[in-house]
């Protein structure tokens, strides 16, 4: 399992195939270079052998033929001396060794043939061109016939007593170049070709060894196939002209490859068997070594991967003593430099989180004592933050220890202290022995260790300072500073902008109220309606489990929904009596004037339903567009339950408030037909609580019935919506 681990990277496989490939490919050329060496060596060796040995098989072919010419020169002589010729010395029979003739025969100078010895001889051939002259000499000639059985070789001899007269020795082939290895000249395990200067065939096992083709000069070599059996031949030329006046014989010797390349089957199989020990010994070495070389990286490979999912503090692991050890040494330091700047990095985005969804600091300094120990270096954080209403005072604030949350003490800051930190906006640093600051968590204490105190500045003032102690192998070291300032910058940006929103956020609902008792001031009877009513409309709407965005939108809308009364003369609003239809279109139009004058302001576009439409009821009678049920929004009905509620318990110019119970009475039989269900359920549920309204008149109330200011019947019929204590709830 290790080594199809390991040989699953391409590093490895790529490492393994080279491995091989240096040890497989010089071998291989090596052995074939030798083998081709070897193979030229032995057939150049095989070519000189076989010319060597067809040279010493036509001497001991020669040797034969003299021996037949000196045993032919016996017999004339007997014949001469007319002693009896032996019989054994004439015919040299089957039981004597060595060369023979097959026949003797004596020819008269008239021309008559007699037998001496042997078998009857064929006709005897004609002496060639000169060879008259030889024998007058007294030497012996060699004439060649064919015969029925192939190609006769004769010697013939004149004789010196008889005139004219010749002795022929008709030679047994068998005896002289025989192929019987006791009786052949050529050696065991060859072929012999014996050939004329013709052509002529005297012996041939295989006749494409005397093909006139592949026949060369003299002393040569060459080689031949048959059967898919191939051969080196040997040549070697008996002269015979001079001894016997006939033309040369060619003695052909072959000897098969198969011997002549005999130590080569040897040699193929001693080297696969030592290619093959090479190849296994290459793999085992090479697997070893591999084994040492990738198990590093393996385990650097596994660590980048720990790292891509963000295990930085599982360290690579690797026991070699080489580079790989180092390489393993600075991927774990580099492992750590990431995993710390990670961390590092989520803390501040946890920081800055709360920054962005936390209506004040108080979330922030949570986040960045959660995230201390991989924000700042050290082991103990303070926060001392100046107060917005008085920057003389800061408010200190410890890390929570255990269950407890954080605590929070006021320190005022002397003037030395302040100006050190002005002085020094990169950082103080206290040494051991010196006092605690006023705005340290525990003032005027010895200190024990070390304390980075790195100020806030917004603008060039200064806004607090974080009191940072130093572990002891910090200590001493700028570097350490110079990290907490980054830091530091990063959450004072945090802390600055919860504050800055902070204080818009006050601003800005700050002028929203004013906006609304601005309006409510234009007449004595509806001061701080607008107040009274949002405070109604948000109770309501937390019974109802509202969310925290539909509860800033009622706010913004209560406070700004009868901002278009503005455009309502006052005298027509403090009228005591009835108004006419006039009047009372003029106060309905309040609502779109709202509307209108809201309308260009992106922050309160979403609020323009709630002064659009707090005047609409369920049954469609409400004003300005007579909407019904759905169409009316769920949030808008939360304002106009508030806001009757309101106008009912309040005083007005032409009728006095009414008790609470009357006017929840009111809402409730109008529930489902104006007013909605759940949201009067609401209100009752918190009158039923304890809440009550911020300012009510509590006298007696008139009756709905009188609360009619129109001043005739014909008006009050033009205007039926105008004559219930809803429609003149303003």
């Amino acid at each position: 399992m290790a080594t199809s681990a390991f040989l699953r990277t391409r590093v490895a496989r790529r490492i393994l195939l080279l491995f091989l490939l240096c040890a497989v490919l010089p071998l291989t050329v090596l052995a074939a270079l030798g083998y081709r060496y070897l193979t030229m060596d032995l057939e150049h060796g095989a070519r000189g052998r076989v010319r060597q040995e067809s040279k010493t098989s036509g001497m001991m072919l020669l040797d034969r033929l003299n021996s037949l010419a000196a045993l032919l020169q016996t017999v004339s002589t007997q014949i001469d001396s007319e002693v009896p010729l032996h019989k054994r010395t004439a015919s040299h029979d089957a039981t004597v060794a060595g060369p023979r003739f097959r026949a003797l025969v004596l020819v008269g100078p008239d021309g008559r043939t007699t037998v001496v010895s042997g078998e009857a001889a064929p006709e005897l051939p004609r002496l060639l061109p000169g060879q008259e002259e030889h024998l007058r000499r007294g030497g012996v000639a060699m004439v060649t016939a064919a015969g029925p059985g192939g190609l006769d070789v004769y010697l013939v001899r004149a004789m010196e007593t008889m005139p004219g007269a010749r002795l022929w020795g008709w030679i047994e082939a068998a005896s002289v170049w025989g192929l019987d290895p006791s009786r052949s000249v050529a050696p065991v395990g060859t072929l012999l070709c014996l050939t004329t200067t013709a052509g002529q065939v005297l012996t041939c096992p295989e006749k494409e060894m005397a093909l006139p083709d592949l026949v060369e000069p003299a002393g040569s070599s060459y080689r031949w196939r048959r059967d898919g059996v191939g051969y080196v031949t040997g040549q070697w030329t008996l002269f015979l002209t001079r001894l016997y006046a006939t033309p040369s014989w060619t003695l052909s010797l072959s000897l098969p490859e198969e011997q002549v390349f005999a130590p080569l089957s040897t040699l193929r199989e001693t080297f696969f068997l030592g290619l093959l020990l090479a190849l296994a010994t290459v793999f085992t070495l090479s697997h070893v070594q591999l084994r040492r070389t990738m198990q590093p990286l393996e385990a650097l490979e596994a660590g980048t991967r720990r790292l891509a999912m963000g295990r930085f503090d599982d360290p690579v692991r690797v026991s070699s003593d080489d580079e790989f050890a180092v390489l393993a040494q600075s991927f774990n330091r580099m492992a750590g430099d990431l995993g710390r700047q990670f961390r590092n990095q989520q803390a501040l985005r946890q920081v800055h989180q709360a920054a962005l969804g936390a209506p004040g600091p108080e979330a922030v300094l949570g986040a960045v004592f959660a995230g201390r120990a991989d924000l700042l270096p050290g082991q103990d954080l303070t926060i001392a933050l100046a107060r917005p209403d008085d920057p003389s005072w800061w408010t200190v604030t410890d890390p929570p220890t255990g269950s407890q949350t954080s605590r929070t003490h006021d320190a005022q800051p002397g003037a030395s202290e302040l100006a050190e930190l002005l002085s020094q906006p990169e950082g103080v640093v206290l040494r051991r022995g010196e006092l605690a600051r006023n705005y340290f968590s525990r003032p005027g204490e010895v200190l024990l260790h070390e304390v980075m105190v790195l100020p806030l500045l917004r603008n060039g003032v200064l806004a607090g300072a974080l009191v940072v102690s130093c572990e002891p192998h910090q200590e001493g070291r700028p570097e350490a500073l110079a990290e907490a300032r980054r830091e530091a910058d990063q959450i004072a940006v945090s802390i600055s902008n919860t504050q800055l929103v902070q204080q818009l956020d006050a601003m800005h609902w700050g002028a929203l109220t004013a906006l609304a008792r601005t309006i409510d001031a234009a007449s004595p009877w509806t001061a701080g309606h607008s107040e009274r009513v949002t405070a109604g409309a948000m109770e309501i709407a937390r019974l109802l489990g509202a969310s925290r965005d539909d509860l800033d939108l009622l706010h913004r809308g209560g406070l700004l929904h009868d901002i278009g009364k503005i455009g309502v003369p006052t005298a027509i609003l403090d009228k005591p009596g009835p108004l006419t239809p006039e009047e009372f279109a003029i106060v309905r139009s309040h609502p779109a004037i709202g509307a209108r004058i809201l309308a260009p302001v992106g922050a309160f576009r979403r609020a323009l339903p709630l002064v659009l439409h707090h005047h609409e009821m369920l049954d469609g009678t409400g004003y300005p567009h007579g909407l019904k049920d759905e169409q009316i929004p769920l949030i808008v009905r939360i304002l106009t339950v508030a806001d009757v509620f309101d106008a009912l318990v309040s005083d007005r110019p032409y009728r006095q408030a009414w008790p609470i119970e009357k006017a929840l009475e009111y809402l409730r039989q109008g529930s489902n037909a104006k007013f909605d269900r759940r949201a009067v359920e609401a209100l009752t549920k918190a009158v039923d609580s304890g809440w009550r309204p911020a300012a009510s008149s509590g006298t007696a109330p008139s009756e709905p019935g009188e609360a009619d200011r129109y001043d005739s019947a014909a008006a009050r019929r033009a205007a039926t919506r105008a004559t219930s204590p809803i429609a003149t709830a303003t």
